[in-house]
């Protein structure tokens, strides 16, 4: 077992972050449209409506990634990859689980309120 590969770390560290950032959001959503706390991009500060969405939908899907992302560490343990190859896989896989809710949760929005 490779305990020191990036392809373990970076999951088992970051997988958790995007699980309890996640799960915030969806606990304690912020009441009104800012530009401090929350899922802010410019379709989901359109209305209040839209805003509050975005918070549960993308509270949702954060914790959704951050848990599979987190799974992928289990590989990392095992596989023998050389270390920049391990460091590539791993920021590959770090931006995927970072975009996959972001993506998500404008589709969702784009199709339930539109432009």
């Amino acid at each position: 077992m490779n305990w020191a590969s990036l392809l373990f770390l970076l999951p088992i560290l970051t997988g958790p972050i995007f699980i309890g950032v996640g799960y915030i959001i969806l606990k304690f959503p912020p009441k009104e449209i800012n530009n401090f706390y929350g899922y802010r991009s410019s379709r989901s500060q359109k209305s209040q409506e839209r805003w509050d969405f975005a918070q549960v939908y993308s509270g949702k899907e954060l914790m959704k990634s951050g848990a599979i992302f987190t799974l992928f560490a289990i590989p990392g343990l095992f596989l023998p990859f050389s270390r920049n190859i391990s460091a590539s896989v791993a920021i590959i896989l770090t931006l995927v689980f970072t975009a996959l809710p972001i993506i998500k949760t404008e589709k969702q929005l784009k199709e339930k309120f539109g432009d």
